[in-house]
C-alpha cells in the first residue's frame, strides 16, 4: 500500500479481497450464492455485490458471512490466496 493511497483506493482494495475471498471460499464450500446468504442471514444480492468488490458491509455481516464459511473475519480481509 502506497503512503498516499486516496481513502477510496485503500476502500476499493480491501472491497475487492473480500469479494475474492468470499466467492473462492463459498466456491471451495460447494455453496451457491443463495445457500450462503441463508446461511449468513443476508440477502443474496449483498452477497452478489460483495463477491464483486462492490459493497460496503457492516461488520455484523461480514462475522455472519465469516461463520457460515466457517473462517475468521479477518481472513476475509487478506489478500492472500
Amino acid at each position: 500500500m502506497a503512503p498516499f493511497d486516496s481513502l477510496a483506493k485503500i476502500q476499493k482494495r480491501v472491497q475487492t479481497a473480500l469479494g475474492h475471498q468470499v466467492k473462492s471460499r463459498r466456491l471451495a464450500l460447494e455453496l451457491t450464492q443463495a445457500a450462503l446468504a441463508r446461511q449468513a442471514g443476508v440477502r443474496r444480492a449483498m452477497l452478489i455485490e460483495i463477491e464483486q468488490g462492490e459493497a460496503n458491509i457492516r461488520l455484523e455481516s461480514l462475522v455472519r458471512i465469516a461463520r457460515a464459511l466457517q473462517v475468521e473475519p479477518a481472513e476475509l480481509l487478506s489478500s492472500d490466496p
